[in-house]
């Protein structure tokens, strides 16, 4: 009996580490174990091996949305579905906590890989239904191969895998890329951003800058976008365009996003405060789709305003179409709940997103924002003028007002006053500001 309980201990020691306990599926070291087994063993020279890796998008959001049960339960479904995709000679292991590889052992061509690739991606965009919740979910899924002669180890391979994993991502998701050696040099390069980044939140080194909303029929400041920047003590000034993207796949963009509306509440504050004005400022945030997704954002803000102690009337958040359309239904209860804090809500980027027309009636949205790449090129192509008209007739039909972002000529501006457009910003009017040279500009306003 002593000598069998020291087997069974033994086998469950082993299993323990090499399989995942919650699937049953290899896990990260069996799985890199079984590439280099691969690459030993005699195949076709001209046989290729391939490694996918796939990746469930907003699983974080599920995690702590619905609770680690049903977490739990979605991984075990998922590694159920990928397993229907495959071939018996394939493998499928677990190597993180919502990733999958798949081993491709023996391809004739990268045809093959890509097309277990869409097939996993049309399996897995089928909703779950889970605790009584149905639940929609999607996969970014990275691949990378190699003839058998070129021997790469097997940890290489899952790695260039992975690399190219995050590249689907960092292209919105829901999709496959191959990898290429140019990604390796991207994915370094966007480590140390992350490493760099994470040190610049603990150290405070962004600031605000504020670009001017004008009114267009009167020509005055209506109020300000709030825009960060990353004030580097080695690289100087970084726009966001360099770090944003980093920040929200990291999950930085919460106490980045956090700082930034603290930050712009107490500004909008001190101006309305500071100065004698016949209406009050508003100041505009954007909020990222990360944040919008978090389960206590609303309770978070409600912190905010009530430290801040701004006049919640002049605040408003911008919000993407992209950020709302993934669950309208969740979204209108989100916005809803912002709306009962007294502030205002502006639509994003209108008309570049997710056609959400028979939804927009449904968002309790003060404004629409229309996207600059119609804006610019009114004055060339008839189409684009129309375009904006009709976003223009459409908001106000809603109950709307209109703010134009990316004016640049005075051609632009006066047809958007012609079309009642009420707001505009763009270098027609003033690029963005640091805290100093906004207050002046105020100050120039109020002496005219």
């Amino acid at each position: 009996m002593l000598s069998t309980l020291g087997i069974v201990l033994a086998y469950k020691s082993l299993y323990g580490i090499f399989y995942d306990s919650l699937t049953g599926l290899p896990n990260r070291s069996l799985f890199i174990q079984e590439l280099g087994e691969r690459s030993r063993r005699h195949q076709p020279q001209s046989s290729t091996a391939a490694v996918l890796f796939v990746d469930l998008d907003r699983f974080r959001l599920i995690n702590q949305g619905l609770g680690h049960d049903v977490g739990d339960q979605l991984i075990v479904s998922t590694s159920q579905r990928l397993r229907s995709c495959l071939r018996p000679d394939m493998k499928l292991a677990r190597v993180g906590g919502d990733e999958f590889a798949v081993m491709l052992p023996t391809l004739k061509h990268l045809g093959e890989a890509k097309a277990v690739a869409d097939q996993i991606q049309r399996q897995l965009t089928q909703p779950f239904q889970i605790a009584d919740h149905s639940i929609y979910s999607t996969v970014s899924i990275g691949i990378a191969y190699n003839q058998l002669a070129d021997s790469m180890p097997g940890e290489d391979l899952l790695q260039d895998a992975q690399t190219a994993m995050y590249h689907a991502k960092v292209l919105g998701k829901a999709q496959h890329q191959v990898f290429a050696r140019s990604m390796g040099l991207q994915a370094r390069q966007r480590l140390e951003v992350e490493t760099h980044l994470r040190q610049a939140i603990k150290n405070q080194e962004f600031q605000l800058y504020y670009q001017p909303i004008w009114s267009l029929d009167t020509e005055t400041i209506f109020g300000f976008e709030a825009l960060v920047r990353w004030q580097s003590p080695e690289q100087g000034l970084i726009m966001p365009d360099k770090f944003i993207t980093v920040a929200e796949e990291t999950g930085l963009i919460i106490p980045l996003g956090h700082w930034i509306l603290q930050e712009a509440c107490v500004q909008i504050q001190t101006w309305n405060q500071q100065f004698a004005l016949l209406k009050p400022l508003i100041i505009s945030i954007n909020l990222s789709s990360h944040q919008f997704d978090q389960p206590d954002l609303v309770e978070h803000f409600e912190s905010i305003l009530m430290e801040s102690g701004v006049d919640t009337a002049c605040v408003k958040l911008e919000i993407t179409e992209s950020a709302i359309m993934s669950d309208v239904e969740e979204a209108i209860a989100v916005l809803n709940r912002l709306k009962s804090l007294g502030i205002q809500l502006s639509l994003d980027d209108f008309g570049i997103g997710y056609s959400s027309l028979s939804y927009l009636h449904c968002f309790p949205v003060d404004t629409l924002k229309i996207d600059r790449s119609f804006v610019n090129q009114m004055e060339e192509v008839r189409v684009n003028k129309e375009i904006v008209k009709a976003i223009v007739i459409l908001a106000h039909n809603l109950g709307m007002s209109v703010v134009a972002e990316g004016i640049e000529t005075e051609v632009q501006k006066n047809i958007l006053k012609e079309l009642k457009c009420e707001y505009g910003q763009g270098y027609v009017f003033s690029k963005p500001l640091p805290q100093d040279k906004a207050t002046e500009l105020i100050q120039q306003s109020l002496a005219k």
